[in-house]
């Protein structure tokens, strides 16, 4: 399914659905490698949850009435109010009314694993300063000093 996004510089509105809420739906409205946003929509009484976000999460209650419950305790929010969570906290979130959410996700960038050396690399890393040329000093002449 194509999933129609914002262009950059393009300007979206954002406003309550009042009566259009049942026929609307939810939509990402921009999605990029470390940021999303999305219009979720529930219905009194659907859950979505409890589910662990793959980065830090904005949530803010356009219209109607949300519950979000996580380790720490639940939180109630009504239209106009928004919620921060941290990344990776495990949350579930309920409809108390109809309601519509913007959610916001701002992503991390998973560490990536060291790439396995080269043997040869690795065994020039691990001799080293070994593999040095040896020293050497010029003399001009032979034999034990004169004094």
């Amino acid at each position: 399914m194509v999933i129609p996004q914002a262009i950059p510089g393009e300007a979206l509105t954002i406003r309550p659905l009042e009566g259009a809420l049942s026929e609307s739906r939810t939509d990402t409205l921009v999605r990029s490698d470390d940021l999303e946003i999305s219009r979720s929509l529930l219905r009194e009484g659907d859950e979505e949850g409890p589910c662990e976000c793959c980065g830090e999460l904005v949530v803010l209650c356009l219209e109607g009435r949300v519950a979000v419950e996580t380790a720490n305790g639940g939180r109630e929010l009504d239209a106009g109010q928004l919620l921060y969570l941290r990344a990776g906290e495990t949350h579930s979130i309920r409809g108390l009314e109809d309601l519509s959410l913007v959610l916001t996700i701002r992503r991390h960038a998973k560490p990536q694993a060291a790439a396995p050396l080269d043997p040869v690399e690795e065994a020039s890393k691990d001799s080293f300063p070994a593999s040095d040329a040896p020293a050497w000093t010029p003399t001009t002449s032979l034999g034990a000093p004169s004094h």
